[in-house]
């Protein structure tokens, strides 16, 4: 465990896979599964870039969900759209989904391995993710566009 413990202050990176091989290379034959448990005794983990793909905002800047479901009646009528990040050997790839809301089905989605977006504009969205037709038209207060 002492061994470990400096293994792991030298590489604060490594996970129990990377510190086999490096207790290897000290003549320390040892299983991954006794070194994960060890690691979990003592507390450590690697430290790795997490995704953020959701960062709060302040509350004062938080919007509820403005949609009321029960008043959609037909198709193409409220659309939704939804970000999803699927891990990956190294890194992430980001799938983002568009969703007509009354017949549930997934009208365009797009695989990225960057949230980065170009410079569209919403009505151009659906364009840029391929999708066919139009999205629904906003023509007054009876509409309303959220996004979680």
């Amino acid at each position: 465990m002492a061994r470990i413990d400096v293994l792991y202050l030298e590489d604060p990176c490594s996970g129990s896979r990377r510190m086999v091989d490096y207790l290897a290379r000290d003549g320390i034959p040892i299983s991954r599964d006794r070194v994960r448990n060890l690691m979990q005794r003592m507390g450590l983990w690697a430290i790795y870039q997490k995704p953020r793909t959701t960062v709060p905002g302040h509350p004062s800047v938080r919007f509820t969900c403005l949609v009321d479901l029960s008043m959609v009646t037909a198709v193409d009528q409220v659309w939704a759209t939804d970000i999803t990040y699927i891990p990956m050997r190294k890194g992430f790839l980001y799938l983002v989904a568009i969703v007509d809301l009354f017949s549930r089905n997934i009208l365009s989605w797009k695989l990225s391995n960057s949230l980065l977006i170009s410079k569209k504009t919403p009505q151009n969205a659906g364009a840029a993710l391929g999708m066919v037709g139009s999205p629904p038209q906003l023509s007054g207060a009876a509409d309303a566009v959220s996004s979680d």
